[in-house]
């Protein structure tokens, strides 16, 4: 079993490559110059699917996801449910690789092929897996206390640029642009479930909820702090114009003894990945039967990384491919009604055995 904090660490590097990087280009398109309000609308969604990730892992706290599926439906419908989660898991593994590949043909390696780009990170995950999930947990860790110096510094760095005045009017173009945008965020929530396909100490307790809702509230901060950011230093012209805007802050940013903070952006997308490619394939993993993975521990990790690189590539063959794509990921927010099912039946069994 995994410490209550791994929980929190997770959520602060897998859902901040998601949404601080790879969702403020649509972001932008979607909520224009209100986008920065949109990611405060969001907060209340958050919360919301925090707390139903937690009321899941609850219905029964010392069995694994697929354990609470086959008690909870039976064969058939656990065969339905168990498929719907691993290839929502297996898809953000692979759609979390492209993101790195499509930072790092855009910004930085133009001319580098991008399966040379991909092989770079695949190994790392494999080899991250076979050392174990509480590993991982505990490089998410250092990462994450890192990340909270280095981003801090950012922001501070940037704060002689900023011209607040870009941020204004506010809902120039009415309510619908801004709560467009805060749905479309919200589908990053989704992301909190894969919490419950891991096993943590004292999940029963309110703590651990609390925990949930701090990553959230973090989480929309950072969010609400790059969007301002970007906004109040590019304009939103400009700004909407840029693949990854807060690509383009961080290269801004001089400390003196580093001239461009080029490389804080590569190692922190390329770590934040790996955690969150690591963090999905494993939970993807789960989802297969124990009789597979448990005899062929180090082949079937092998076997889902090469699965996992190869439909990344797919995912990203080019940019204008890559945005097409990442229109679907909107689609997630329906899988907010699985843990409402869980529940549901979970309070009808109950009901029936008492």
């Amino acid at each position: 079993m995994l410490r209550r904090r791994a929980a929190f660490f997770f959520l602060m590097l897998s859902l901040a490559v998601m949404v601080h990087v790879c969702l403020l280009y649509p972001l932008l398109k979607v909520a224009a110059r209100d986008a920065w309000i949109a990611t405060i609308f969001t907060l209340p969604t958050g919360f919301f699917v925090a707390y139903l990730t937690w009321k899941l892992m609850n219905i029964n706290p010392e069995a694994t996801l697929v354990e609470t599926t086959n008690h909870l439906f039976g064969p058939f419908w656990a065969f339905f449910f168990h498929s719907i989660w691993l290839l929502y898991f297996f898809s953000i593994a692979a759609l979390s690789i492209a993101n790195l590949m499509s930072l790092l043909v855009g910004g930085f390696f133009e001319e580098t092929p991008m399966w040379a780009l991909g092989l770079a990170i695949i190994p790392l995950v494999i080899y991250g897996l076979s050392k174990g999930i509480k590993t991982i947990a505990w490089v998410a860790g250092v990462l994450t206390l890192t990340t909270l110096v280095t981003g801090h510094t950012i922001t501070l760095g940037l704060t002689p640029e900023r011209n607040f005045r870009n941020l204004l009017p506010i809902f120039e173009y009415g309510y619908t642009p801004t709560l467009i945008g805060a749905i479309f965020m919200s589908a990053a929530w989704t992301e909190i479930c894969v919490l419950a396909s891991l096993r943590f100490h004292r999940v029963e307790t309110k703590g651990m909820l609390h925990i949930l809702w701090f990553g959230v509230l973090a989480n929309v901060i950072m969010m609400f702090s790059v969007t301002t950011g970007t906004i109040s230093i590019f304009g939103f012209e400009a700004a909407n114009d840029m693949s990854y805007p807060a690509l383009y802050s961080v290269r801004m940013v001089s400390l003196g003894f580093i001239d461009r903070m080029d490389v804080y952006a590569v190692l922190s997308m390329t770590f934040g990945v790996f955690i969150r490619a690591s963090l999905f394939l494993y939970a993807a993993l789960q989802i297969i039967p124990k009789k597979i993975t448990k005899k062929y521990n180090n082949l079937s990790i092998i076997i889902g990384g090469i699965a996992v690189y190869l439909t990344s590539l797919f995912i990203y063959k080019d940019f204008l491919q890559f945005t097409q794509l990442m229109r679907y990921y909107f689609f997630t927010i329906f899988l907010w009604i699985i843990p409402i099912i869980y529940l549901i039946r979970n309070w009808m069994l109950k009901r029936k055995n008492a």
